[in-house]
């Protein structure tokens, strides 16, 4: 029996990985047509908020395989929450589908410890041939576009300069997760490829790497998507947002203002990069063995190893963020001074009543706002927080 191709996609941060899982996801049956199998593709909901995390995630949580009750399921899960199971479940997967070439995309995967690298690798090798396409960039900006994706998602309070610290500190205690998997990702089956060489072709590229045979000019079924509600924060705004993180820890306003920054689909951020020599040195110096490691097998440029010549930039908000903020709190002010009426406030008691883990405070209206993907999907808002928000701690209340 001919062995089965498995290819594993896996993303450092900011690699444009929403990018590529949504396109498998969108394009899974036209994938099958070519022999392809993408298990467990997200729907299209997902797709339009740009909240794609990867089949690979899907699969393990509908499984419940990657349950808990803390905070939103995201990339970072698989990290903390991955075990022996997670593995087993994986090959179960493969064994199970009728198709000889699987693909499967994970950014949190490329965190993973070496030895469940080699466990799987391991046991996959015994029945198929698994092939790992990992992308990479620049050093400094793969820390700080990840620092500026957890200030957008998760309300990080600290600075970049401390979220630096706590990365070399991390790095010189334990050995795992990007930049430290080197050793494994070095080997034949494990393609390491320099996202800032391709990203202006980046899904032809991935093909091309996978050796899928796919003329991507005359193939019109396999078509790009275009992700709004995942763009990465401009310096300015995560300036700005980590300020009100800052202020309003444990609050929903941050989420607020998170989402009246990301709604706006003409913005052009005069200040486009920010770079802080100091702290590019400290990376260059704690990880330039791995950089050196990973520049021996890179597929495209090879990694920066020196600082740029530039110095440090100067970092101020933009007065155009500014107002947003100054919008976003009289959005809010002016949200306090409408009063439901009665009726309204004994549907939204009985439905507070009637659903699990819906508070009185509940507001549907700053819901949906705040979660885009609840309204593209047209969900009933209470139902949703109720059966999936709750437990995925998804923001709710302007303030």
């Amino acid at each position: 029996m001919k062995r089965k191709r498995v290819i594993f996609h896996l993303g450092a941060h900011k690699t444009a990985s929403t990018y590529l899982q949504s396109v498998f996801s969108q394009q899974a049956e036209n994938l099958k047509a070519l022999g392809i199998d993408y298990p467990y593709a997200e729907g299209d909901e997902v797709i339009d908020s740009g909240a794609c995390v990867g089949n690979v995630v899907k699969m393990l949580f509908v499984n419940n395989l990657l349950s808990h009750s803390e905070g939103t399921i995201t990339t970072r899960s698989i990290t903390k929450l991955w075990t022996p199971a997670c593995t087993d479940f994986i090959i179960s997967a493969i064994k199970n589908s009728n198709y000889s070439t699987l693909l499967f995309s994970s950014e949190g995967m490329s965190k993973l410890p070496q030895s469940v690298f080699e466990d799987l690798y391991t046991k996959l090798h015994e029945f198929c041939d698994p092939e790992f396409i990992i992308f990479v960039r620049d050093p400094y900006d793969y820390f700080y576009s990840g620092w500026g994706q957890i200030v957008k998602a998760i309300y990080y309070p600290e600075s970049f300069s401390k979220f630096i610290a706590n990365a070399v500190k991390q790095y010189q205690l334990k050995s795992e997760g990007l930049f430290f998997n080197i050793d494994i990702f070095t080997t034949e089956k494990f393609k390491i490829v320099n996202y800032d060489t391709y990203k202006k072709d980046l899904l032809a590229t991935f093909f091309s790497m996978a050796n899928i045979d796919l003329d991507m000019e005359h193939n019109k079924s396999i078509q790009s998507v275009t992700i709004t509600q995942n763009r990465s924060l401009s310096p300015s705004e995560a300036k700005l947002q980590l300020l009100i993180n800052q202020q309003f820890k444990g609050g929903q306003f941050p989420a607020f203002l998170r989402a009246s920054l990301t709604d706006r689909p003409h913005y052009k951020p005069a200040i486009k990069k920010y770079y802080n020599q100091v702290l590019d040195k400290l990376i260059m110096e704690a990880f330039k063995d791995k950089i050196t490691q990973i520049n021996t097998h890179i597929i495209g440029d090879s990694l920066r190893m020196q600082c740029r010549d530039a110095g440090t930039t100067q970092l101020d908000i933009e007065s155009q963020d500014v107002n947003v903020l100054i919008n976003a709190f009289k959005q809010v002010a002016f949200q306090k001074t409408i009063k439901a009426s009665f009726i309204s406030q004994l549907k939204h008691w009985v439905m507070c009543i009637r659903l699990k883990h819906v508070p009185l405070d509940f507001d549907p209206q700053a819901y949906l706002f705040l979660n885009k993907d609840v309204a593209i999907a047209k969900v009933n808002p209470y139902v949703h927080y109720s059966h999936n928000g709750y437990c995925e701690g998804r923001p709710y209340r302007f303030f």
